[in-house]
Parts: structure tokens; C-alpha cells; sequence
């Protein structure tokens, strides 16, 4: 029975040639787009994904200014360490910041430039699915002269065999005048990442100058991790008006931010996300 349909179907398809040509061109081109956008669609959807834990959180700021609330993705560089010190249900914190300059590395003669480069903790390594190829996260970044560079990297400034030239413990220079040590690489960050670096630097630097890391001066990224049983809405009430502890002039109410919502819902005002999104976190919250 079934042959028979085949049968009259393809006779249908010889009698009408050009009208099989445009149903079944029609419907090929229907089922290619439908397959891409679903493609995209689940690449979109996948950003911030493969990390191990999900319980991470950006923590953001809505700041009140001339009568206007405005949504920061910065905070103050002191605030990871107190809400680590009086929340027990924030498990590990990290740091980020961007290095503004334009980053060049001379190593032997060879000068390389670097698209982007990150400061962070070496919680980074605890918070974040970004594996090392060589090196120990439990100590890199620990020093301010540390520098992890990522495999991208090794290979602009050693060459495709810079495994077989013992990169870690050598010394390079950023633009210059600063002398840094190589102690770890990492593997390139996932193209389905909203944290994209070539080389990480260490915090431990930044933290020489105090004027970066006071209560009113917002300069950081700030991560945190949750214990998986934590109460996400009762820890966010908690830390609205947390900053009024510490500089009561200061109308900032702060908010946790899901890292997967982080590519796809992020327009904070002046410039302070980094992520490389075009969608729309709207965080409108009155303060009171």
C-alpha cells in the first residue's frame, strides 16, 4: 500500500515538474531556516552554561543619582571579602576588573598585543570553568607580578611549540615598564562565555592602591558563590541597602544577578558591563 503511494506521488512530481520544484524548493529553504535559527537560538541560550556550579551571581548596584536611578554592574573592590565575612551562605567570592591600557607583552625581542586582559582573585579558578593546561590554581595570581596568559597567547608570544620552551617561570614585560611572571596558561575561554580574556593579571597588585578599594568607589566586578540550599530572595533582601553600613550618603541598593542571565539580559548605564551582549537587563527597583 505504502509502495503505492510512492508510486503516485512520484508521478504527481513528473506531471507538475514546476510545481513540485517550487513546493519542495519552498519547504527545503523553510526546514534550513528553522534548523539555523534553532541552532542559534541554543548557542544564545547556552552562554555561562558549563561552569560546575549553578549557583553563581554577579552582584549589581542601582544607584540614585539627581532624582534618577541608574543600574551599575560595579561595586566597591572591598565588598567581596565582607559579604563573605557576614553571609556564611556565600560560599567563594572573586573580583574582576578591566586593564584599560592597550596591553602589550614583550618577551626576547617580540612584542605582542593583547586584546583584552582581566584582574581578578585566584578565586577566579574556583568560581569559573576556565581549566588550566599548566600551573596550579590553588596558587596562581597569588602574587602581584603573576600573569596568566591563555594558550591564544603562548602561541602569539612563544609559537605553536611553546610547550616544549618551559614557559612557566619566565618573565615577561607589560607595556614596558611592568615585569611580570608567567605561572600559569589557561585554555581559551568558550566562545559561549561572557568573560573573554587572553591573559589574567593579579589583584594583589590593584590592591596596593587603597584609592581604588574604598566604600565609595565602585571599580569591580564582584562574583559570589552560594551555598546550593541558600535562600536566593531572602539573601537579596538582606543585602538591598547593605551599603548604607558602611557609607550612609550613598542611596545604592544592591541585587544578585544570575551569571546566565549575564549575556543576555545586561544593559547596565555608563558603560560598566563588559560583556560583549545586546540584550536588556532592566533593574528598575525603587529605593525607599
Amino acid at each position: 500500500m505504502i509502495k503505492n503511494y510512492f508510486i503516485v506521488a512520484l508521478r504527481q512530481i513528473i506531471r507538475n515538474k514546476s510545481y513540485s520544484i517550487i513546493n519542495i524548493g519552498g519547504l527545503a529553504i523553510g526546514l534550513a531556516c528553522c534548523i539555523t535559527i534553532g541552532i542559534y537560538i541554543h548557542h544564545e541560550l547556552s552562554y555561562d552554561r558549563f561552569h560546575s556550579s549553578n549557583h553563581i551571581y554577579r552582584v549589581t548596584e542601582v544607584q540614585e543619582q539627581a532624582d534618577d536611578l541608574y543600574a551599575v554592574a560595579v561595586t566597591p573592590g572591598v565588598l567581596a571579602k565582607q559579604l563573605k565575612d557576614d553571609f556564611p551562605v556565600v560560599e567563594q567570592t572573586c573580583r574582576i576588573g578591566m586593564y584599560w591600557q592597550a596591553p602589550v607583552f614583550s618577551v626576547d625581542e617580540k612584542s605582542v598585543e593583547s586584546g583584552r586582559i582581566l584582574i581578578t582573585d585566584n578565586g577566579f579558578f574556583s568560581i569559573f570553568n576556565f581549566p588550566l593546561l599548566y600551573g596550579d590554581t590553588t596558587s596562581a595570581l597569588l602574587n602581584p607580578d603573576d600573569v596568566v596568559l591563555t594558550e591564544k597567547m603562548a602561541i602569539a608570544m612563544f609559537g605553536p611549540d611553546w610547550k616544549n620552551k618551559n614557559v612557566i617561570g619566565k618573565e615577561i614585560v607589560l607595556n614596558q615598564n611592568r615585569t611580570l611572571t608567567i605561572v600559569a596558561i589557561a585554555r581559551n575561554p568558550p566562545e559561549n562565555s561572557h568573560l573573554q580574556f587572553e591573559a589574567l593579571l593579579s589583584m594583589k597588585h590593584e590592591e596596593k592602591s587603597s584609592s581604588n578599594f574604598g566604600w565609595n568607589s565602585n571599580n569591580f566586578h564582584t562574583y559570589i558563590t552560594l551555598d546550593p540550599n541558600a535562600n536566593v530572595s531572602a539573601l537579596e533582601k538582606s543585602i538591598f541597602r547593605y551599603l548604607d553600613n558602611f557609607d550612609k550618603e550613598k542611596k545604592t541598593s544592591l541585587h544578585l544577578q544570575p551569571v546566565e542571565d549575564i549575556y543576555l539580559h545586561s544593559n547596565f548605564d555608563f558603560h560598566t558591563d563588559w560583556s560583549s551582549t545586546v540584550a536588556f537587563y532592566t533593574l528598575k527597583s525603587s529605593l525607599p
